[in-house]
């Protein structure tokens, strides 16, 4: 695996950024901002934010009791759901990549170095 790739994984709060791109921490910062605009709007609405798994994971660091496991232990599966719910204005996750299709149908492609 290439070394810049590897550190994506490993060390992603020290990952430089691909060529063009953000880095975890801009990432972070974008999504995050996003999120509080809308838990801040305390509308009683229902939100649906579809995104990559990088972007998911992000979105919810701040969330996490261990906001230093950005992975939470692997990549996002495909087609996942994160559900974060909030009650007077304090946002919690409910549940972390959960799928609505046959579980053994699971491809894990995060390799832990």
């Amino acid at each position: 695996m290439e070394k810049n790739c590897y550190s994506f994984y490993a060390d992603p709060f020290n990952f430089k950024g691909f060529t063009n791109g953000e880095n975890i921490k801009d990432l972070c910062d974008r999504t995050q901002a996003f999120l509080k605009e809308l838990i801040s709007k305390d509308d009683g609405k229902v939100y649906l934010i579809s995104t990559h798994g990088c972007a998911m994971r992000a979105l919810i660091n701040y969330l996490k009791e261990d906001p230093s496991d950005y992975w939470c232990g692997r990549a996002p599966y495909n087609c996942s759901f994160t559900i974060v719910e909030t009650k007077n204005g304090t946002p919690t996750i409910t549940d972390v990549d959960k799928v609505f299709y046959d579980k053994n149908l699971i491809v894990d492609y995060f390799k832990k170095p």
